[in-house]
């Protein structure tokens, strides 16, 4: 009888397979189905070593990142008590998994394999073990936005009698931003440091109301007078004043 080298090949493949398989195995539909597989159409082994390889894929690992941003405050015409700090957080939600794990399916050529627990019975007894493969950790970031509010002021002195001169009374105070003071006496007021630390000065000006024939404007309609938050401002004419900063004058 004449065979051809595909048959020849087929049969050695079956063999082969089947020779792998252990004395205590039980020769049942489903093992024969795995060493069946040795077809040109089946990849038994194959097969059996992606359905026993168990993916792993860990929590997902969070990342916090925060930005600060600084803004300016003002103070209403009367004083109220102003919260020196105050942080506001915008928070993304972030969503973490627990970790998950994936196997591949059973073959359709292994249906006698009614469970993943006989096909892997099937898949040990030609040699092919459970594995497992885990995934590099995943992370994601979680960017957390503080902004930190705060209110310049400045430290001044007012003369009653002189153009910011030693002589004569003087009363230190403080300007507050967006403060109105009245200007009953002061014939002068030497402006101090900005504050808090890292203020521009540059950012901010003074703001006077009044004149030689406009008494008694307390920092109400358009400002007559500009002066820069430093050195000496003469308020001879100035019946209130209040000092003025830019958004970012303390960022």
């Amino acid at each position: 009888m004449r065979f051809s080298n595909f048959s020849i090949a087929l049969a050695g493949g079956i063999l082969s397979l089947a020779s792998v398989v252990t004395a205590d195995c039980a020769k049942n539909n489903c093992l024969r189905a795995v060493i069946a597989s040795a077809f040109p159409t089946r990849h038994g082994s194959a097969d059996c070593s992606a359905f026993m390889v168990t993916t792993v894929t860990p929590t997902t690992q969070t990342i916090t990142v925060t930005t600060v941003a600084s803004t300016v405050d003002t103070l209403p015409t009367t004083f109220l008590p102003v919260r020196r700090r105050d942080i506001n957080q915008n928070i993304r939600r972030i969503v973490t998994t627990t970790a998950a794990s994936t196997a591949g399916g059973i073959p359709a050529y292994a249906s006698p394999c009614d469970s993943s627990a006989r096909y892997s019975s099937a898949c040990s007894c030609i040699g092919v073990t459970m594995s497992t493969i885990t995934l590099p950790t995943p992370s994601t970031t979680l960017t957390v936005s503080t902004t930190t509010t705060r209110i310049p002021n400045l430290q001044a002195t007012g003369y009653v009698n002189s153009i910011c001169a030693a002589a004569g009374t003087s009363v230190m105070f403080t300007m507050s931003n967006g403060e109105c003071i009245s200007n009953p006496v002061f014939y002068s007021v030497n402006i101090g440091s900005l504050m808090p630390a890292g203020c521009d000065a540059s950012k901010c000006q003074i703001l006077g109301w009044g004149g030689a024939n406009d008494a008694n404007q307390l920092c109400t309609g358009a400002a007559v007078h500009t002066n820069s938050a430093s050195g000496c401002y003469d308020t001879g004419v100035i019946w209130s004043y209040k000092l003025v900063c830019q958004p970012d004058a303390c960022s």
